[in-house]
């Protein structure tokens, strides 16, 4: 669930209520971050990243569900680190096949094992001819756009060719099919949307001029301060984010993945972290999963 929350509502802002989306399956975020997630199919995602998108799932692993990963059209470039606390199964080497051999496309790269003994795979171009890439329960995973330069001919010759930028289409679903990625993908865009509006309204022309606020993604991108406070929504996103995460099985590092720290001190920052944020949460009424943005069936 992507490398990869909407704040408190401020009561003198007018934007506090959320946006009802129980009737959306499609919701887009803009560039640089840019990415489409379709959720029109019950316990799977399908994710598009556009040309120039910078988007990330940023590295992070799940406890209580093994995740698929299928590229449907371009090149992804998927990072299989090492195995979190309470990882359980062998952890992915590659992709293209349920025995996590490497596939048929971009080469696999190991790199350096980590104190644990670990190693990190490195998939620099998956493509659809790779079939899925399976993670494992607890496996430190991160996914993105392929920045490879090159990539395998499509008649799966073996040639490689240079090859135009082109749409990332990624199919993402878990077992167990509980509806939890679902939930948590609503959730998240539900929030994301909604910091990204109040950041649009407060930067209106009242302030003296539009704001780059609006047309950056919660994601990512540093901001100017010069043009004024934050929303209360948008400073306050990466509590909300931590509560949302804290309740659906999507635990994120919160220590330098190439910081050189064993797996065990990772899995304890970001539970205190996370925990940190859901007590503070209770204080001001964020929950990380709201009715507003479920689906209406």
């Amino acid at each position: 669930m992507a490398t990869e929350a909407s704040p408190l509502l401020s009561g003198g802002s007018g934007n506090n209520k959320r946006t009802s989306t129980a009737n959306q399956k499609v919701f887009t975020r803009p560039l640089p971050n840019a990415v489409t997630y379709d959720l029109s199919t019950p316990d799977q995602a399908t994710i598009r990243l556009p040309p120039g998108s910078t988007w990330t799932s940023g590295p992070h692993w799940h406890d209580t569900h093994t995740e698929f990963l299928q590229v449907i059209k371009g090149r992804a470039e998927v990072i299989l680190g090492f195995r979190g606390p309470g990882a359980r199964g062998s952890k992915g080497k590659g992709n293209g096949g349920r025995d996590g051999s490497a596939g048929a496309g971009g080469e696999v790269e190991e790199e350096e094992e980590d104190e644990d003994g670990e190693g990190v795979t490195v998939m620099p171009a998956v493509t659809p001819l790779d079939g899925v890439v399976i993670i494992p329960r607890g496996t430190v995973h991160e996914w993105r756009r392929s920045r490879a330069l090159l990539s395998r001919s499509p008649q799966g010759d073996g040639e490689v060719q240079h090859e135009e930028e082109e749409e990332l289409v990624v199919k993402e679903w878990t077992d167990p099919k509980d509806g939890q990625k679902e939930t948590f993908f609503r959730n998240l865009n539900g929030i994301i949307l909604d910091a990204l509006a109040a950041e649009a309204e407060l930067s209106r022309p009242r302030r003296g001029g539009a704001g780059q606020a609006a047309e950056q993604d919660a994601e990512g991108g540093e901001e100017d301060d010069s043009e004024g406070p934050k929303s209360w929504r948008m400073r306050t996103l990466d509590l909300e984010l931590n509560n949302l995460f804290w309740r659906m099985d999507n635990w994120p590092l919160v220590l330098d993945r190439d910081g050189g720290w064993p797996g065990w001190m990772h899995g304890l920052a970001t539970r205190a972290v996370l925990l940190g944020s859901v007590v503070l949460g209770k204080i001001l009424g964020f929950k990380g999963v709201y009715g507003e943005y479920e689906a209406q069936r």
